[in-house]
Order: structure tokens, then C-alpha cells, then sequence
């Protein structure tokens, strides 16, 4: 996709690679505002704004040069780089080019001699001077270079010029009515008092969002002017925060050839270990408590990679074969690619993805779901609903059975879940077993 050469992009107007590029919530609040939902008016500084940015200063050389000199096992070095680049960054300008489209946008949510208040990025910074606002930019931008980051891009190979990072700018009303609106159960918390018109209006918008979100949310609104508007979103989380991950195992020998392994024992290749090694990186902050897997040796393996990375050796595991990949029985073994030419594509498509299509000798999805979601039911979830934060390793059929389940997918539409290779679900489960929160971590196109 072509990056556009704007600066900047009004926020009911962001293409889909910034869009892609936002934080987790900061997209969510966006494609609320594209489904002509009404939020305050804002902008956002385009991506490739703090690449140009960082290019015209020459920093990517002087950056590299200063990542060279750096002793990561010792933190006084990486936080005295950390440092020296911040400052590299904060006390750069922008060309004569970016630095008045940012300004002309900025003036423009004010009225007439008036200039707008505005919250830039997740930290909500209020300002009301072009200056600041430019200054508080930088210092975003800078946050990339924190000692954690840096740490974390040196273990995982990351390119800190790959991707530039887009900022929203939003515009701050004086709401006189503000409350909350919790769409799992349709209520409005407000310390006003709100006419019947106005509670009309909120419990139409929560209806529009339920629909849009299938996790409960908790919306901030605020009402101007008799018009309501939406100032935040955010998934509703319990506070047991009890996580279930599921993730799927690295590539193996028959993933990379493009065979159907089923119950045959390919090992993972050192791609596929790779492919884990960095899922655990991004588990860092959940402590698990317990482990399930098959005895298919590439989920062993899986959790083997990951309990070294997150040096959990003691991390107990339990094995059983209700976990295990779907059987392909006939087509075991057979190079998926050259049955998609022997049957047809039409055929194919539903060999591999539907529901509750036969396969000789074999199970269908249906078949994985009959076994995989009562294990889970009887085993997992008790643990889950007594505060033990899981883990699973499996495959992509047996995961997408308890996806299925997990987020009510009706049999029709499974069939567009796909589950990559390495790829990592985290959901976070409330004290009666429902899902309150769901984040995909590592996701990539291994989609094989």
C-alpha cells in the first residue's frame, strides 16, 4: 500500500496502513469514527512524517552510531544512549515543509481568534501552543527510544527506521454532560442528570457498538450542544486479571513444504523455533501458572522454546490428546497444493476451512470442536475461574475449535479464521469464565 504524502490526515479520514500502524485502542476509537460515529475533531501525524523527520536531521546515522557503542548487559549503558538519542531528537526541527501543515491543522479546530485546545497521544497532554504542540510531538517520537525499547529491539532484531509512529491529535471539548456507557449490559453511569431525549440518544449509540464490538466496552461520551460524542473506548477488564493464551506452534518441516501434517510428527524448523522465541518475547508480562498441550512433538516443542525463553522451566505441563491437531486421515501427508489441483479450488476450500465437511478417515472441524471444547470446559476452565493464568500449545484446527467457542463464531463464518504459525491469542477471562478482552500478539502472514 502507498504511504500518503501528507503530514498529516483528518482523523474521519485515515487511510488503512496508518490506520494499521495506531496502537491497539487508538485504532479501535478511529473505526468508530469511520462508521460515522460522532468523536471530537482531530487529526493524526502521518507515519511517514517521523521518518522524513528523523531523515532530514540525519538521525538514522547518528542514532545507528550510538546503538553501536552500546553494552546491553550493563544498564547504565543502554539508559545513557537511551538518553543521548532523546535528546538528539527533542532538541531537532522539523523541515519548513511538515512543521506548518501540522500547525495549519492544528489551527484549523479552533474558531476564529481562538485557538483550539488539543490531547496529543496516549498521555492526553492538553495544550494550546503551536510550540508545545510540536515539542510534544518530538517527545513522542523519542519515547521509541526508551531503555526497554531499545532493549527489546536489540534482542528481537527490530529496525528502528522501519516504521514511523502516527500521533492523533484530538480536539478538547468543554463537555457540560459527560458519563460512561457499558455495552455489555447497556447502562449509562452519569453524575448528571440527563433528559429523556439525551438517554435516547446514548442507549441508540451503545445498541450501534455492541454490534460493532462482541467484547463488552466501556465508552466515555460527553454531550455538546445536544449532540453526544464519543471520547473513549476501551475493553471492560476484571480485575482477577486471569489470562487464557493460545498459541499456535512455530512452523515445522511439513509447514514449510506445504504438506498437511495432522497427527504425523514433523519437529519445528529452526524458523519455526525462531517463530516462537519471538511470541514468548511478547508474553513477558504474563506469569503462567500452568501449561496444556498434546503429545504431538511439535507443540512439546513449542512450550519447550517458550518456557526457555521466559525462563519458566518449572512451568508444569499437562498433556492430552483432546488437544490435538485435526486428522487429515487420507490426506495426511499429501502436499495441500497438489490436492487443491486434483480437486478443484471450490473443493478445496471446503476440505480445508468448513465446518462439518467429511474427510476420509479423518475429522472434521466440527469433529476437533467436539473433542477440544468439553476438555476445555471440564479442565481449563475451572483453572481459569480459580485465578491460574494458561497456556496452550496446539495447532491451528484445534484452536480455531475453541476460538469458535470462545468468541461464539457462528459455523459458516469460521471458515475466514485463520490462526499463523507462532501467532499468539491472548484472552482475558472474568471469575464466571466469560471473555472480557481479547488481544492477537505476533501477528504476522504465516498463514499456512
Amino acid at each position: 500500500m502507498t504511504k500518503s504524502k501528507k503530514a498529516v490526515q483528518n482523523i474521519h479520514k485515515i487511510d488503512e496502513y496508518e490506520l494499521e500502524l495506531l496502537s491497539r485502542y487508538d485504532k479501535e476509537y478511529i473505526k468508530i469514527a469511520n462508521s460515522n460515529q460522532s468523536i471530537p475533531d482531530g487529526f493524526i501525524v502521518a507515519s511517514h512524517t517521523h521518518l522524513q523527520f528523523l531523515k532530514e536531521n540525519l538521525l538514522p546515522q547518528k542514532i545507528n552510531a550510538l546503538l553501536s557503542t552500546v553494552h546491553f548487559e550493563r544498564p547504565d549503558s543502554v539508559m545513557q544512549v537511551s538518553n543521548h538519542i532523546k535528546n538528539l531528537i527533542k532538541q531537532s526541527k522539523l523541515s519548513e515543509d511538515l512543521e506548518p501543515q501540522i500547525i495549519n491543522q492544528y489551527k484549523s479546530l479552533g474558531s476564529f481568534l481562538k485557538k483550539a485546545k488539543v490531547s496529543v497521544g496516549h498521555n492526553a497532554t492538553k495544550l494550546t501552543e503551536e510550540n508545545n504542540l510540536i515539542n510534544e510531538i518530538k517527545n513522542l517520537w523519542a519515547e521509541r527510544f526508551e531503555p526497554k525499547e531499545l532493549i527489546y529491539a536489540h534482542k528481537n532484531n527490530v529496525d528502528h527506521f522501519a516504521n514511523g509512529s502516527p500521533i492523533i491529535i484530538k480536539k478538547q471539548i468543554d463537555f457540560k454532560t459527560t458519563g460512561k456507557l457499558f455495552t455489555s449490559v447497556q447502562s449509562i453511569e452519569s453524575g448528571y442528570s440527563l433528559s429523556e431525549n439525551e438517554k435516547k440518544q446514548i442507549k441508540a449509540l451503545g445498541q450501534k457498538l455492541k454490534k460493532q464490538f462482541y467484547l463488552p466496552y466501556e465508552i466515555s461520551w460527553g454531550i455538546n450542544k445536544g449532540k453526544v460524542y464519543i471520547i473513549d473506548v476501551k475493553p471492560m477488564t476484571n480485575n482477577q486479571k486471569t489470562y487464557l493464551v493460545l498459541i499456535r506452534h512455530g512452523r515445522s518441516e511439513y509447514n514449510e513444504k506445504g504438506i498437511w501434517a495432522g497427527w504425523d510428527e514433523p519437529p519445528l524448523t529452526p524458523n519455526g523455533r525462531e517463530d516462537v522465541r519471538i511470541a514468548a518475547e511478547a508474553l513477558r508480562d504474563i506469569h503462567f501458572d500452568l501449561a496444556y498441550t498434546s503429545h504431538l512433538t511439535r507443540h512439546q516443542q513449542t512450550l519447550y522454546v517458550l518456557k526457555k525463553t521466559l525462563q519458566r522451566k518449572d512451568l508444569p505441563v499437562i498433556i492430552n490428546d483432546a488437544l490435538l491437531e485435526r486428522n487429515y486421515g487420507d490426506f495426511t501427508a499429501k502436499n495441500k497444493w497438489e490436492v487443491e489441483k486434483k480437486l478443484g479450488k471450490e473443493e478445496f476450500i471446503k476440505l480445508r476451512r468448513s465446518w462439518d465437511y467429511p474427510i476420509p478417515n479423518g475429522e472434521s472441524l466440527k469433529d476437533v470442536y467436539e473433542r477440544v471444547v468439553p476438555y476445555y470446559k471440564d479442565e481449563i476452565l475451572p483453572k481459569l475461574k480459580s485465578g491460574k493464568n494458561v497456556v496452550i500449545a496446539s495447532s491451528g484446527n484445534a484452536l480455531r475449535s475453541l476460538v469458535k467457542y470462545l468468541e461464539n463464531i457462528s459455523d459458516n463464518n469460521i471458515s475466514k479464521l485463520e490462526i499463523a504459525t507462532g501467532e499468539v491469542y491472548v484472552y482475558q477471562i472474568d471469575e464466571d469464565g466469560k471473555v472480557v478482552s481479547k488481544e492477537i500478539r505476533n501477528q504476522h502472514e504465516n498463514k499456512v
